[in-house]
């Protein structure tokens, strides 16, 4: 038997015991995969979760107008405050004059800050419109599938209720922008703008007041984790 003989003989001997490893490590993941009940169980509930998700954004966006697109300039929030909420993993300006109280499952009006119940809404405006539960809001929903309940809520107290639908974008954020008004209170007009993440319903609502900075306020909100 020559050299080159060995060496062919040697190459291909080695070949085959690096084939014959990869088929082992595949044959053993899939043999892992298929008896891993629980991880099996855990990778067909998150498969089941994106596609609800999925879902709850056509939903969203049913009968909506064309989609608008807000852009985000830091430099007309000069002198504007920051409010970060770590329950829900979000930031969002307001201006620099006004505060922000938080509310609480099972809370009271001045127990809004007691743990170790999860913020359920947050509220901001001057210090004077407090007692009257401030100007804007972000609430927080359990449930991402309460938008149609929580929408049909908005002004149901009025008889020619109208409703229009518009689909937003910001910070990455796809969003759907429903505003209400009547003819029985000429300065009455709600908006409130609707999304979720992880089963969360988010609803940021301008108090039925028109103010044309609440496009900026709820455009600035950014999710941080």
């Amino acid at each position: 038997m020559n050299k080159k003989t060995i060496i062919t003989i040697s190459t291909i001997l080695g070949l085959t015991v690096i084939v014959g490893g990869f088929w082992y490590v595949g044959k053993k993941n899939i043999y892992e995969i298929t008896n891993d009940k629980s991880g099996g169980q855990e990778k067909i509930e998150t498969v089941k979760k994106n596609i609800e998700e999925e879902n709850d954004q056509v939903k969203f966006f049913a009968n909506s107008e064309k989609e608008k697109n807000i852009g985000y300039d830091p430099s007309s929030y000069k002198g504007w405050n920051t409010y970060k909420n770590k329950d829900y993993g979000f930031e969002i300006k307001y201006p620099s004059t006004w505060e922000y109280k938080e509310y609480r499952e099972g809370t009271k009006v001045g127990e809004e800050n007691l743990p170790p119940n999860e913020v359920t809404m947050v509220t901001f405006g001057t210090p004077e419109s407090f007692q009257g539960g401030h100007i804007w809001g972000i609430s927080f929903f359990p449930k991402s599938d309460q938008i149609e309940e929580e929408i049909s809520k908005v002004g149901s107290q009025f008889s020619d209720r109208k409703e229009k639908r518009k689909k937003v974008k910001f910070s990455n954020v796809d969003a759907l922008l429903v505003t209400i008004n009547t003819n029985q209170r000429k300065n009455w007009t709600s908006e409130k703008v609707y999304f979720s993440k992880e089963g969360v319903l988010f609803q940021i609502g301008n108090g039925a007041e028109l103010n044309e900075k609440f496009e900026q306020f709820y455009s600035s909100f950014k999710f941080i984790k």
